[in-house]
């Protein structure tokens, strides 16, 4: 009887470990997939490529753990950015002020709709690149 419970309780340990992994494998997976789709539109308005593109990407996820968001909301802001004209190093920057703005937005904003947000501001204040952090400090203020 003993050797039947402790035959069952390690079933039910094998099964628990087994969907932790298949549930954390899932959740990677659609990360990578979720990842490869912010840089397929990214390449539509960079000029970047290879190595240079991996390197850039590499430093939006770094970037990303400063602010506490994923590579993909990194390269989605930037991506914003970069159809709005301004240089892919531009919106490397802006891309990392956007997700600061995320962070303290009171309600929950998307990488590009942050990075909307700033470029309608610069837009219509004629601010430098330089100066999109005052606008999330305002943001902030009011």
């Amino acid at each position: 009887k003993a050797d039947t419970k402790d035959f069952d309780l390690s079933i039910s340990v094998a099964n628990a470990v087994l969907n932790k992994f298949l549930d954390t494998t899932g959740a990677m997976v659609d990360q990578v997939y979720e990842l490869d789709k912010s840089i397929t539109e990214f390449k539509k308005v960079s000029d970047l490529r290879n190595s240079g593109l991996a390197e850039y990407v590499e430093e939006l996820g770094e970037a990303g753990k400063i602010t506490a968001r994923t590579t993909s909301e990194m390269v989605d802001a930037a991506t914003m950015f970069r159809k709005s004209g301004f240089t892919d190093a531009d919106a490397a920057q802006l891309a990392t002020i956007a997700t600061m703005y995320q962070n303290i937005a009171d309600t929950e904003v998307e990488a590009s709709a942050a990075a909307a947000s700033i470029v309608s501001q610069i837009q219509a204040f004629g601010r430098d690149v330089i100066e999109p952090i005052h606008i999330i400090d305002a943001y902030n203020e009011v």
